[in-house]
């Protein structure tokens, strides 16, 4: 259920959202520009984590899924993926409210357009590895967060709506 989730915004406001589950997907649609809509687990803290997720994009072509590790008070790692190919891997400051980019580039696994993708995020150790639709795409290494929840985020930019349906979303130890 829903109560096992925290939801909150790192950008824009809670009417530009909803979410809703349905055939147990959840559906998240963002109608408002600029909303970075973030839900952790709060039941699952580890240092070592896998996230498995399916998404499927039924909305607009420019958005972000993000898989979410070692959320803490401090911060947290984020991989960002988007829809028009591109991906990183990033560090959030809680205190600063500042992302830096551990890696940023662009991959031909991602399905772009409306299309369902299949991510994993691996945080082990100091490494951050993520897989896109079952190629390893990019590991870094940071030592920043050693522990925290899990979870995702979704976020638009200058186009809406943007529909994300979340097929599952499983916490597993690498």
């Amino acid at each position: 259920g829903l109560e096992e989730w925290d939801f909150f915004l790192t950008n824009g406001n809670d009417s530009g959202y909803s979410v809703v589950t349905q055939n147990s997907t959840l559906r998240l649609e963002i109608d408002r520009n600029n909303t970075w809509v973030y839900f952790v687990n709060n039941q699952i803290e580890m240092a070592d984590v896998r996230i498995d997720t399916s998404v499927e994009n039924l909305g607009r072509n420019n958005n972000n899924v993000s898989l979410i590790c070692r959320y803490n008070d401090r911060g947290w790692y984020e991989f960002n993926i988007a829809n028009n190919g591109i991906y990183s891997i990033l560090r959030y400051n809680s205190s600063s409210e500042q992302y830096t980019a551990l890696f940023s580039g662009g991959s031909r696994a991602i399905r772009t357009g409306l299309d369902t993708n299949e991510y994993i995020a691996v945080c082990s150790g100091e490494d951050l590895t993520l897989y896109i639709n079952g190629v390893e795409t990019r590991t870094v290494s940071d030592r920043q967060f050693d522990t925290g929840l899990a979870g995702l985020s979704v976020s638009s930019f200058d186009v809406t709506p943007i529909i994300s349906e979340i097929d599952y979303v499983t916490f597993s130890i690498p």
